[in-house]
């Protein structure tokens, strides 16, 4: 992670942008990246975390070795205002590739102290604000304008 010499400027009113208040470590923000990024990062990753087990809590060894996947997801939406995060994201995405990519992420994360918990609070805030803008179905809902269905009443009754 480099520090920024000149801090980023975050648009006041765009739907691409979004942050979060991480305690102690304040303010970070984020961008929604392309659509194709977004997308590669979804599917690289669903593979890895549909093999958790339903219903079973995350315990300290499962986020640890899930986040590589987590760091992929944060990295690819990382809009800090004051830093920067060396590692690049991948052109091609596959579960290796976003896994190299995210304990990249990781491990610059670490090396300015922050913890599991702190990056699980990132992804969980990243993948919620990534899956919110590539459900294409959600979205056709919220356009789609619907009409009560007819009344039981019958013409001419």
């Amino acid at each position: 992670m480099t520090p920024r010499k000149v801090a980023r400027v975050i648009p006041a009113e765009s739907a691409r942008y979004w942050s979060l208040e991480l305690g102690e470590r304040g303010l970070h923000h984020f961008r929604f990246p392309t659509y194709d990024v977004a997308i590669g990062v979804a599917v690289a990753t669903a593979p890895a975390f549909e093999a958790l087990a339903p219903g079973v809590g995350l315990t300290a060894a499962m986020m640890a070795h899930m986040s590589p996947y987590m760091g992929s997801y944060t990295g690819v939406c990382w809009w800090h205002r004051a830093f920067d995060l060396v590692a690049l994201p991948p052109e091609d995405w596959s579960a290796e590739t976003a896994r190299a990519y995210g304990r990249e992420v990781v491990s610059e994360l670490q090396e300015e102290g922050y913890s599991l918990l702190d990056i699980l609070d990132l992804f969980v805030a990243t993948q919620a604000e990534l899956a919110k803008r590539i459900d294409v179905v959600a979205m056709a809902q919220a356009r789609a304008v619907f009409s009560e269905p007819p009344g039981a009443e019958q013409p001419g009754s």
